[in-house]
């Protein structure tokens, strides 16, 4: 697991790209952006909570996160991917293709 400090304000390209291993990550508060592929192939990642300050999500930022069947945002847990985009673009989240494709959250 990994708690990302909370002087950190955006997540660059690939950072997590394929760690297997990674089973927790706690984001700091003032996270605006979550870069291209970020979380890609993390496949024991189970859950996650996006903070509200994020405004960019990059393509296939959780991407191939094959066991993540739940996502917090804005203090409601989502299991449906699409209910999850929807909330997203709502609230002026810019996100990229396929952000959560290839994960266990319902359609």
């Amino acid at each position: 697991s990994i708690t990302i400090p909370d002087s950190v304000t955006s997540i660059g390209y690939m950072v997590f790209y394929n760690c297997t291993g990674l089973t927790a990550v706690k984001l700091p508060n003032k996270l605006t952006s979550i870069g291209n592929s970020t979380f890609y192939n993390c496949t024991g990642l189970t859950s996650i909570t996006i903070p509200d300050s994020v405004t960019f999500i990059g393509p296939s930022a959780f991407y191939g996160c094959s066991i993540l069947r739940e996502v917090t945002y804005k203090g409601k847990i989502y299991t449906s991917k699409q209910e999850l985009l929807n909330d997203l673009e709502i609230n002026n989240v810019t996100i990229g293709k396929q952000i959560f494709d290839n994960t266990v959250l319902g359609a």
